[in-house]
This record gives C-alpha cells, structure tokens and sequence, in this order.
C-alpha cells in the first residue's frame, strides 16, 4: 500500500475535465467531460469575432487614374497594391 494521497490530483482532475470544484467535497456528478475544440473550429471563431474596427476601407489612385476603394486589415494599409486595370504597383 502506498502513502500517497490521491485526492488532490483527482480533485484537479476533476477542475480540468468538468469545468468547476465540488462544494461539499464529493466526487463531481456524472457527465460529459467538456471537450477540446479543434484548433481548425478556434481560427474560424476568431475570424468571426474579428471586429469590423479593424477592417478598413482605403481609396487607392493609381497613376494612371484609376481609382477603386478596397476593404483590407489594419495591418496591411501601408501596402503592396497593384492596379487591377493596368498591373501598375501602387
């Protein structure tokens, strides 16, 4: 027999699988464990959530003078554009 007590690791166990802690210090009730999402379903999610804020719609000129409005992320408004009508970069 061992001295170990494993009630601290079950009860983590528990936190972890369930979601929450007993209050009178039994064993959670039986149900389904909680399951990982899927990195894949995680990206999707957070695209979704991707507030329109951070979205910007630019009006590019070009030299040539075509004009054109594009919806791009903040992060990408210094560029590299291209001209759809005559391939000139912008």
């Amino acid at each position: 027999m061992t001295k170990r007590d494993f009630s601290k690791a079950r009860a983590l166990r528990n936190i972890a699988d369930h979601g929450f802690e007993p209050v009178d210090g039994g064993d959670v009730p039986l149900g389904k464990p909680r399951r990982r999402k899927s990195k894949a379903s995680l990206r999707k999610e957070a695209a979704a959530m991707m507030s329109p804020s951070t979205m910007i719609t630019k009006t590019l000129t070009c030299r040539c003078g075509h004009k054109g409005k594009v919806r791009i992320p903040l992060a990408r408004a210094a560029g590299p554009f291209r001209c759809v009508i005559c391939g000139v970069r912008l």
